[in-house]
This record gives C-alpha cells, structure tokens and sequence, in this order.
C-alpha cells in the first residue's frame, strides 16, 4: 500500500514533490545502508591504499629500490594527485553527476594501483602514486556529499559519523595487512591488494542510484521522479511511507566556480576550508609524528610505539562519540566546544610532568580531533553547500587542505629545530583554537534541518 502511493507521486514529471522531501521523510532502511556500505566500502579502499605507502617506502628503502630523496618525491606526488583529484572531483561531480564521479576515481585509483604492483622502477612507481592520488582526493570530496543527499536530516549527522568511523579503520587495518603480507610476499602485493579491493568495490557501485537531488538541480526533474519511485518502491516493501506535500523544486540555474566566493557563500567557502585545513595539519603534524616525538625525548622504540597504539585509540573512540553525539546537540556549538576542548587537551599536553599525564592528554586530544573529523569533514562540511556546487564547495576545501599538506612536514621539522615538539603542540592548539573561532564567527546551524533549508540562506 505505501509503495502504491509512492508510485502515484513519483510518475509527476512536473508537479511531483521536491526530491529531498521526499527523501527526507523515508524511514530508516536497508536502502539506505546499502548506500553506507557502498559508499564506506570505496572510503576504507581510499584510506587503505593511503596508508599503506609508508609501509611500502621503508621497504623499497631497506631493499635499496629507492632513496631518502624519492620516497620523499613519492609522499609529493600522492599530496599533489590528492590536491588536484579533489578539485578535478567537485568539478565532475557537479557537471556530470555524483554517479559517474564516483564511478571513475574509484576506477582510476583502483587500475593505477595494479599498474603499480608491476613498477619497474621507482620513477615510474611515483608517477602512477600520482594517478593513484588523484582518484584518492576526489574519493573523499564525493563519498561525503553523496551521502548527505540520500540521508534524511534526523540522523544525518550519525549516518556521517558512521562513514568517518568506515574511513578511519583504514588507518589500523593498512598497518596490519602490511605487518602480514609484505615480509611475506614483497610490497608488490600491497598495492594489487588495492587495487582488486577497489576494482571489485566499483563492480558493487555500478546499480548505486544517481542523486535525485542533483538531478532536478540539473532540470532533470522526471529522471529524479523516476530514482525516486525506485527508491520509494524499494523501501515502502517493508516500511510504511508517511505522505509527502507536492512541492516541485525549480531548475536551478548554471553556477560558475565564482559563487563560492560571492557575498553569501564566502563564509561558507571559509568555514568549509578552515576545518579541512586545520584537521590536516593537525593529523599531519601531531599525529602522523608521535612515534617520533617521544623517540626524541628518549623513550625506547618499544615504548614509544607502546604510548603511540593507546594514544592512536583515540581515532575509533572519537567516532563512536560522534555517532552517538551527532543529532543530539546543534552541530555549530558542538564542534566549537570540542575545538576547545582540544585546545585545552593540547595545553595539558604540553605541560605534562609524567608518562601517565601526557598519554591521557593525548588520547584526549586525539579523542576530540577525530570527533571533529567525523562531525565536521563528515557532515558539517557538505552541508554548508547547495546541490548545484555542493562538490565544487567541498572539493575547494579539500584541495585547500592537501596544498597544506605538502608543507606541514617542512612546517614540522622546522619547528622541531627551536623547540621539539612543544612547538608542534602550541601550532595543533592555535589551530583549535582559530578553527572554533572561524565556526563561531561564520557557519550556520545545520543539524536537524533539511539541505534545501540550509540552502535557503546561502542564496
């Protein structure tokens, strides 16, 4: 019965009701954990193949494959590919669709890996990391957006916390797969891993449905009908479906990249940048360092790697606050308060007297950096957009935050020079504490509301 009257609003090429109406009134189903998997599945590829590059370089090194200097050549080129996939991303996200967005970086990233298994040198190897990070840095600007547009604004913030968590398991599981196959069965191997892993993801993404949302965006409004009355029939088998008021969304007029920095969208553009920036040098100066931070300060390997695992903890714990959190509490004052509360984390740090006092500050610290990960990179940020730039909006902040990226080591090593790690810790606190400030300052309230809503004052 509920599918039937879905059916009999989805057939209004015209007069039907607004897709994310629509959208937002479904139940929770298995539709739309089947998008979560699918999705999550091409986000914990990307973050797989990321992190297994260090895992590779010590090994290339140790074999003499490569020098100090191309391995540092090797960590450009994924930073620059990144950079440019998250630009090149929101633009063919927005003009040609979420789907075949998706659909060729995972491609890319996942045929470029297996190229990479046969390298026959080190050159050459660096030449395809850059294609490989090309298909990485768009992955994550689609994955996010693409989820806000199907999940309805209840549990969104949760639904988002839910792919940061996805996300974030890469971080353990490359580490571990490398720990058993490269010694093994060699570092070829890691990246044929990657590369099936995604080639076989992509396969799962063909039948993912296209944005309804981007669609009547585009004047495209039966073609949206017609998604919509799939997913309504799909879901109303099991659930009933409240009815919906017909509201037609109007077509909405060819934006150029200049609107996000018009008078409206600017803050926008600034918030979205901030965040990505800030977790950036954050995870790459403090976190991606802190085995070599307390070598520094004469603790043992052994130890060191021992504080750096409890501290590393963290990253799971922070999401799971996050999905829990989410949709309980505004997400603006939310995501300030835990910016501050990392500040204050980073100051305990710094003037920790003993071992036990420096790993609780630690983990606290890394505690609320990856709850900001998940509640700012995983909803926050894509919601401050509208459909018809949505990507471009988020590409722009993620390629912001990779261009940083190829400085923070140098950033890193130099602030080393004067003053070991307190100076990294006093950069990490300046950053919470300029990032809360921005929000603060800026960004507008999201959670609870629908994205046309949000869109509304954007305009």
């Amino acid at each position: 019965m509920a599918a039937s009257a879905s059916l009999a609003v989805g057939r209004l090429p015209v007069g039907g009701a607004h897709a994310g109406d629509r959208l937002d009134r479904l139940p929770i189903s298995a539709f739309h954990w089947r998008i979560l998997a699918l999705i999550g599945a091409g986000l914990f590829v990307d973050a797989f193949d990321l992190y297994i590059g260090s895992s590779i370089l010590a090994e290339v090194m140790r074999d003499g494959w490569s020098t100090m200097q191309l391995n540092a050549v090797f960590m450009s080129a994924t930073f620059s590919g990144m950079a440019v996939g998250s630009l090149l991303g929101g633009i063919a996200g927005d003009r040609y669709g979420r789907k075949f967005a998706y659909q060729f970086n995972l491609l890319l990233f996942g045929c470029a890996s297996i190229a990479a298994a046969f390298a026959p040198s080190m050159e050459v190897l660096i030449g395809l990391r850059f294609l490989i990070g090309l298909g990485l840095g768009a992955e994550t600007v689609i994955s996010f957006a693409l989820l806000v547009e199907f999940v309805p604004p209840r549990v969104r913030g949760k639904w988002g916390a839910m792919l940061a968590l996805i996300v974030n398991m890469g971080v353990f599981v490359a580490p571990a797969v490398s720990y058993l196959v490269i010694p093994n069965f060699g570092w070829r191997w890691m990246f044929a891993i990657a590369g099936v892993a995604a080639l076989v993801v992509w396969l799962l993404r063909y039948s993912m449905p296209e944005s309804p949302r981007w669609l009547e965006s585009k004047g495209r409004r039966q073609e949206a009908a017609d998604v919509m009355t799939a997913i309504e029939v799909e879901v109303g088998k099991k659930h009933s479906l409240p009815l919906v008021k017909a509201t037609p969304a109007p077509r909405q007029a060819h934006v150029s990249w200049t609107v996000l920095f018009s008078k409206k969208v600017l803050p926008r553009t600034i918030v979205a940048s901030v965040i990505a920036v800030s977790m950036v040098i954050v995870m790459y100066s403090f976190v991606a360092w802190l085995p070599t931070f307390f070598v520094k300060q004469g603790m043992s390997i052994a130890k060191s790697l021992a504080f750096t695992t409890l501290m590393s903890a963290g990253a799971p714990l922070g999401c799971l606050i996050g999905i829990w959190l989410a949709d309980r509490a505004p997400r603006k004052k939310t995501l300030v308060a835990v910016l501050m509360f990392d500040a204050l984390a980073g100051m305990v740090y710094l003037g920790a007297t003993s071992d036990y006092v420096l790993v609780a500050a630690g983990l606290a610290l890394l505690i609320g950096l990856y709850l900001v990960a998940a509640l700012g990179i995983g909803c926050y940020l894509p919601e401050l957009f509208p459909t018809e730039y949505r990507m471009r909006g988020s590409g722009f902040a993620n390629t912001a935050a990779r261009v940083t990226g190829i400085f923070v080591p140098y950033i890193v090593l130099t602030l080393f020079q004067f003053g070991s790690a307190a100076g990294v810790i006093a950069l990490c606190t300046a950053v919470f504490l300029l990032c809360a400030f921005v929000i603060t300052v800026l960004g507008p309230e999201t959670a609870g509301r629908s994205l046309e809503a949000i869109e509304r004052t954007a305009r």
